[in-house]
């Protein structure tokens, strides 16, 4: 779905909402680096896995349920990368994907590519515990997310952000090592200064970690290598606080510049930079009531 530019752009003003006390020190304390793969969530903890992609062949990107989407320089956010189904930008390698953010010179001069993909025509859910494990670029300019839109735009309302949007992970390399996870809804976004916002600090962001996503009901909590840090209550009112009651589809891409990632200027040593995922492992809870995996 091709974003206009104004609709992922950050003033980060953060509102009340519920902060796990003491998440900083847990965030610095912690052997945060993943190194050795946390496994899979026992049953003991009530999640059951029920889809992943382990990017262990090219036949994740072929025959998954991932398409690259494909869009010019400047389509979203001001970003200034062409995104392009290239395998230069969207490929795998020792079990990893790799979105890959490239600067070229052409006889018409210097151009930016990247790569993002989604879920969008094959795989949605609603409701259950998302985890992504990846390496993050860092460098002036980079700019990779980790986030989910709705599957029908118009479920609720009529346009971005009536239906919300829920973003797992999205880091700007000139903060360094340093994440923020977001939700956005009609009331509660960007445009009025009032999105769902917090930010959690890494230990080195260019190793491996797990965020996360924890999709309830009455609640959405995010997390990082299982800590968590943010908690957003459905707590009464309508569709426009809490538009999260529908099928929402997975997006992963390296953005380059644009209106966050760009406002300390992009520096061109940091090419080529890399956004790599390990895996991606989608959970749910049989008692969660209204838990499904959609197949569009």
């Amino acid at each position: 779905m091709l974003l206009p530019s104004f609709l992922k752009a950050r003033i980060l003003k953060p509102i009340s909402v519920l902060l796990l006390m003491g998440v900083f020190s847990q965030a610095l304390s912690a052997e945060g680096n993943q190194e050795n793969d946390p496994g899979i969530l026992p049953s003991s903890t009530g999640w059951k896995l029920v889809w992943h992609d382990n990017f262990s062949s090219e036949k994740s990107l072929t025959h998954g349920v991932w398409l690259p989407e494909e869009y010019p320089p400047l389509a979203n956010n001001s970003e200034l990368q062409a995104y392009t189904g290239d395998p230069a930008n969207i490929h795998t390698s020792n079990d990893h994907l790799v979105l890959e953010a490239l600067r070229t010179k052409t006889k018409n001069g210097w151009k930016i590519t990247s790569g993002r993909i989604s879920s969008s025509m094959k795989l949605a859910f609603r409701y259950g515990r998302l985890d992504f494990r990846a390496k993050l670029p860092l460098g002036k300019g980079t700019w990779p997310a980790l986030w989910l839109l709705p599957l029908d735009p118009s479920g609720h309302g009529y346009m971005w952000p009536d239906s919300g949007e829920i973003d797992v992970m999205e880091e700007v390399g000139f903060e360094g090592n340093q994440i923020h996870g977001t939700l956005h809804t009609s009331k509660y976004n960007y445009t009025l200064g009032t999105q769902i916002t917090a930010t959690y600090p890494v230990r080195d962001v260019t190793q491996w970690h797990v965020y996360s996503l924890e999709w309830y009901p009455d609640h959405i909590t995010f997390l990082v290598d299982n800590h968590p840090f943010l908690t957003f209550n459905k707590d009464g009112g309508d569709w426009r606080r809490w538009p999260f009651d529908k099928p929402f589809y997975i997006i992963m891409n390296l953005a380059i510049g644009g209106t966050w990632g760009g406002q300390h200027g992009v520096d061109n040593k940091l090419f080529p930079a890399k956004m790599e995922v390990d895996w991606v492992r989608l959970y749910q809870n049989p008692s969660v009531p209204g838990s499904e995996i959609v197949h569009p």
